[in-house]
């Protein structure tokens, strides 16, 4: 076993770091976490008054989505009771999402491939990244109807819906300049990678390059 600070990684999980393996939802959650904290304690450091942004787990869109329901016409479709709770893990803005910059949620694709589900609050966008030119509107979609069941919540009422929008494969055309390149892939050598590297650069309002 590996551990960082509270974390730490079991045997199998640390065998998923040599080459060639699929990293699984231990150590992406545990990169995750480590990752972002560092980018997020840098970028309060300095920008004053800056919100603060937030890495769902892994484990997030696989409850929201009912993956593992044992009825099988069940899968792939919202259920927000599952993940009803989870908003109050985010205790820098005491469970009300609305209130961060951004909101990214890791997704794993039949257990070989990481995508991205990234939240700008204040871009007013809803952005699925798959560097292997991928797109799946069901993920991208059930975020956004958590989102709304969550604003209900939180506030009593809905949100301005109307004035978001659900980007499945992301153009320079189609949004603000920090958006408008992202790393692609032309095979699975790189695994994860660009996942993680997606929400640390978007965090940070860093131009995104291709690799």
């Amino acid at each position: 076993m590996v551990t960082m600070g509270k974390d730490s990684l079991q045997r199998q999980s640390i065998r998923r770091l040599k080459p060639s393996t699929w990293l699984n939802d231990e150590v992406m959650n545990l990169v995750n976490k480590h990752l972002t904290s560092q980018t997020f304690a840098r970028l309060s450091k300095a920008v004053t008054g800056r919100k603060p942004s937030y890495v769902m787990s892994t484990y997030f869109l696989q409850s929201l989505l009912d993956l593992k329901n044992n009825d099988p016409t069940r899968r792939r479709k919202v259920n927000y009771e599952n993940v009803k709770n989870w908003a109050r893990k985010v205790k820098a803005v005491d469970g009300d999402l609305f209130k961060l910059a951004f909101l990214h949620f890791p997704f794993n694709i039949d257990d070989v491939h990481w995508t991205l589900v990234s939240v700008s609050f204040d871009d007013k966008l809803i952005v699925y990244y798959d560097s292997m030119h991928g797109e799946d509107p069901v993920v991208a979609y059930a975020v956004y109807q958590y989102l709304i069941h969550h604003h209900i919540e939180m506030h009593g009422e809905n949100f301005d819906i109307d004035n978001w929008r659900v980007i499945l494969k992301p153009t320079g055309e189609e949004f603000t300049t920090h958006y408008s390149s992202y790393p692609m892939q032309e095979n699975g050598e790189l695994f994860c990678f660009p996942s993680l590297y997606y929400h640390s650069l978007i965090t940070s309002h860093t131009q995104l390059h291709r690799l």
